[in-house]
């Protein structure tokens, strides 16, 4: 029942509002939910909303059952991921998602290179934003800066 409402809510708000990506993102507790994620959001271009489509895509790895496959939609999305970070280094989104897969990715997939680098971005966002902003809010929950 709680997956089905957070479906209907998932497609009642209109796309374009940041505020509603993050929550989304962070209400998601299934497969069901990832995937209604990445159909509703994968079609927006910008470099934020197809940040958070990766982590997604990332997090689908979790539910193939070849090891291979596995590997390949991790390594897939995270090139996607790397690559929008290359084009716009600044965005505090990109570099929010990429901290949070790097501080959760297993060890033995040697994703973890730039956690200092990101850590020290979102500390310096959550210094110069205001406390009632979405994006400083969660990045205080969720990486324990």
């Amino acid at each position: 029942m709680k997956a089905l409402l957070f479906l209907l809510t998932l497609y009642a708000f209109p796309l374009n509002d940041v505020k509603s990506l993050l929550t989304d993102f962070h209400r998601i507790k299934s497969e069901t939910e990832e995937k209604a994620f990445i159909k509703k959001y994968g079609v927006e271009n910008s470099a934020t909303y197809q940040a958070y489509v990766c982590s997604m895509e990332m997090k689908q790895a979790e539910h193939a059952f070849s090891p291979i496959k596995k590997l390949s939609i991790f390594n897939d999305s995270k090139d996607k991921l790397e690559k929008l970070i290359n084009k716009s280094p600044e965005n505090i989104h990109l570099r929010y998602i990429r901290y949070l897969i790097q501080s959760n990715a297993p060890s033995f997939l040697a994703y973890n290179d730039n956690l200092e680098e990101d850590r020290k971005m979102l500390k310096n966002y959550i210094k110069t934003n205001p406390s009632d902003d979405t994006l400083s809010k969660y990045i205080k929950i969720k990486c324990s800066l």
